[in-house]
């Protein structure tokens, strides 16, 4: 959500706009992820186990959720508590324990969480509907099989989820327009809808009942 938040006119929103239009009109490509990206992703199920343990709940996983209203917009939660599915986590692995202790020292002094992963739980409670998400801090030892985690509740921040949606909406509507050379009728018709509900949104005129 970071890169649809971004300025209009940077590398970074503008190679993000292309992706989507290209992934639109099926063209996907194999994307390398960074050294703390693939150890998060191997840490992911030790730190879940923790949480799990330590709440005493049952969490699954692998699941990817679909906004009420926009079936173009979605997110996969690191996990999601059976058996109602009403608290979702976010999983953060740091790869090294120096690093754990200085985020949390941070983030116990501030009282919140780091601003760069704001949009990201924003976001996944707004798509979800749910009024908070629980934030995990962990590292795990493997040698000695010890993981120390940290959870905290971050309510959803309506004034940021606002933004993301008339951002989210414009940024479809472009999306679409780069799309629509080669685009059939009913990808027309989605982004005459899409451009409807960004322009509601943007008048503050309300959010439409539906934007399929």
């Amino acid at each position: 959500m970071a890169d649809v938040l971004a300025g209009k006119d940077t590398r970074r929103y503008i190679d993000y706009r292309m992706q989507l239009a290209l992934e639109l009109l099926g063209h996907v490509e194999d994307e390398e992820q960074a050294r703390w990206a693939v150890h998060g992703k191997a840490m992911e199920p030790y730190i879940r186990d923790a949480y799990a343990y330590k709440f005493d709940r049952e969490v699954t996983h692998n699941i990817f959720c679909i906004h009420k209203d926009y079936d173009w917009l979605g997110c996969s939660p690191d996990g999601l508590v059976l058996p109602d599915y009403d608290i979702a986590i976010e999983i953060k692995a740091r790869e090294k324990m120096s690093t754990y202790e200085q985020v949390m020292e941070k983030q116990r002094r501030l009282g919140k969480i780091d601003s760069n992963y704001r949009p990201q739980v924003a976001a996944q409670a707004w798509i979800m509907g749910l009024p908070a998400i629980e934030y995990c801090e962990g590292w795990v030892n493997l040698e000695y099989r010890n993981t120390r985690l940290e959870v905290m509740t971050v309510p959803v921040d309506q004034k940021l989820v606002e933004k993301m949606e008339i951002r989210s909406l414009q940024l479809m509507v472009e999306v679409w327009q780069l799309a629509s050379k080669v685009g059939n009728n009913r990808d027309r018709r989605r982004m005459v809808s899409i451009l409807s509900a960004s322009h509601l949104l943007a008048n503050g005129q309300g959010r439409p009942k539906s934007c399929l």
